[in-house]
């Protein structure tokens, strides 16, 4: 089998030149987790709004979570205005979330051809799509999030359940063996104090067979 050689992306060297695609409320930070277990050697977020990263608005900041285990990680950011990309840009730089300018995945930054004439204003149904689509978007992560989370938690409920049956049949196994005990001290009990009770009789039977052979023996010498 063939080694896959290392690549270099600027200054930046990725060990494997196997690299995730990004993908909307898909490359979430459980997910990239997964993904770089699995041998990905760069890993890629979300598409974040550069204009909702450079606000900070709380969905751009919980896109742009990483782990430190997943380096090198690269940040995809969307948007038309290129200073506003370059800020955002910036703000991930500075947060050690981009290890390098190229790193970075400047997505959809064309501005040539754009109408000169701004875009029609939007309607009240446009705000209420994308706000659904913001939701959808939401639910879909907050699905994959829980899904990886439950996976987590199995893998770690396993061994204990593991050790949890192996303690129940052991003491099972103990209970059986002290209860065996106890009926095997019982019966030898029961078994001593018959063979006592038996001896004291046959004791008693001696003893009394005794005296009135004593006592016939006295009747017989006093009547000569």
């Amino acid at each position: 089998m063939q080694e896959l050689k290392p690549i270099k992306i600027g200054p930046v060297e990725v060990a494997s030149p196997v690299i995730l695609a990004p993908m909307t409320a898909v490359t979430d930070l459980p997910f990239r987790r997964a993904v770089k277990r699995y041998g990905a050697g760069l890993t890629v977020s979300e598409m974040i709004a550069s204009q909702a990263m450079v606000r900070e608005t709380r969905q751009s900041l919980q896109k742009a979570m990483w782990d430190p285990a997943e380096e090198p990680v690269s940040m995809q950011l969307a948007g038309c205005e290129p200073a506003v990309m370059a800020e955002a840009a910036k703000l991930n730089a500075e947060a050690g979330k981009a290890q390098s300018g190229a790193m970075l995945n400047i997505a959809k930054a064309q501005t040539e051809g754009l109408p000169d004439s701004p875009p029609p204003p939007k309607g009240p149904l446009d705000y209420l799509e994308q706000a659904a689509n913001i939701e959808e978007t939401q639910a879909t992560a907050a699905h994959k999030r829980a899904s990886a989370r439950d996976l987590e938690n199995r893998a770690r409920v396993s061994p204990l359940q593991l050790m949890a049956d192996h303690a129940s049949r052991a003491a099972e196994r103990f209970g059986a063996s002290v209860e065996q005990i106890a009926n095997r001290n019982f019966e030898n009990f029961h078994r001593n104090a018959d063979r006592t009770v038996d001896d004291f009789h046959r004791a008693a039977d001696r003893a009394s067979k005794e005296r009135v052979a004593r006592f016939a023996a006295q009747r017989r010498a006093t009547s000569k």
